[in-house]
């Protein structure tokens, strides 16, 4: 029988795991995201080899990595402008022009690599799901 003591350290647990995700995803170490969970550190470490609680995190990690980006992309359009307006500049010294232009064509290379790359990726992912989509409908 369950009594209600075991019922509530089940509440403190899933509080205890929210807390201590939220500690990892701040980049706290275990240790220290376990002290503030209010777990012992050998309990944070069994969480962390737990495949939901992983997969949790790793989706926590995915989510921060997205908004990041969103950010980083705003903010990259004001730099852009900066050393946009720096390069056409007639009264900027040719040295400060030059760096700018030169530092506009390595961020549009890296930009293009790296949406090369993106491509590539999701082509991939796209091909696996289409290559294990007969695979589930068979085993349903």
């Amino acid at each position: 029988m369950i009594g209600s003591d075991q019922v509530g350290a089940e509440s403190v647990g899933l509080e205890g795991d929210e807390l201590l995700l939220s500690e990892l995803l701040r980049g706290v170490p275990v240790s220290g995201a376990a002290t503030t969970a209010g777990v012992s550190e050998a309990t944070a470490r069994r969480r962390m080899r737990d495949v939901s609680f992983r997969r949790r995190l790793d989706e926590g990690r995915r989510e921060l990595m997205s908004t990041l980006a969103a950010q980083l992309a705003g903010s990259a359009e004001l730099g852009y402008a900066v050393l946009r307006k720096v390069a056409l500049d007639d009264e900027a010294p040719p040295s400060v022009r030059v760096k700018a232009a030169m530092t506009l064509i390595d961020y549009a290379a890296s930009i293009g690599e790296r949406v090369d790359l993106t491509t590539e990726v999701l082509e991939r992912v796209r091909a696996l799901e289409l290559e294990q989509a007969p695979r589930r409908v068979a085993a349903a």
